[in-house]
């Protein structure tokens, strides 16, 4: 588990920032954080906000798994 001082410096991304690491559209990033989220890593939810966010290491971890598990 990362230290909290590291998840505190982690990058977010934004749905265009995502959707070039997945090689998709930043509206079909938009458009599955809603209706399938289980097709995307994780979201950061910052409290009081509605923003689409995901934390980098999240992102990674994310990615990681789901190549993995294509072999």
């Amino acid at each position: 588990m990362k230290a909290y001082h590291d998840t505190l410096s982690d990058k977010l991304l934004t749905p265009k920032e995502l959707a070039e690491l997945l090689r998709l559209s930043p509206e079909t990033v938009k458009a599955d954080a809603h209706r399938s989220p289980h097709k995307l890593p994780p979201r950061f939810k910052r409290p009081g906000s509605n923003r689409l966010l995901w934390r980098q290491s999240d992102v990674d971890a994310w990615m990681k798994k789901h190549t993995e598990a294509r072999k």
